[in-house]
């Protein structure tokens, strides 16, 4: 049972995460940043979610944003990868 619920708060910080990211783009970035947006969707990884986050917050540049946001992407793979 406590494995269901610790599970269960994962996937509720990975939303939260998720969510927070695509507002925080959207809010900087506006409209042009709806594909990021939809790239920082397939991260699944909480840490990786956090660390975007956390990284996001230091930048105003979209450029940026973008290389973040699929270093994140490519760090997740690696991580699909080795399992």
């Amino acid at each position: 049972m406590m494995r269901v619920l610790q599970e269960v708060e994962r996937r509720v910080r990975v939303d939260v995460n998720r969510r927070s990211i695509k507002s925080y783009l959207d809010a900087r970035f506006g409209l042009e940043s709806k594909p990021l947006q939809d790239r920082a969707e397939t991260i699944m990884e909480l840490d990786l979610l956090e660390d975007l986050l956390r990284n996001l917050y230091r930048t105003d540049n979209h450029k940026v944003a973008e290389e973040l946001v699929e270093a994140a992407i490519d760090e997740q793979q690696q991580i699909t990868n080795m399992e």
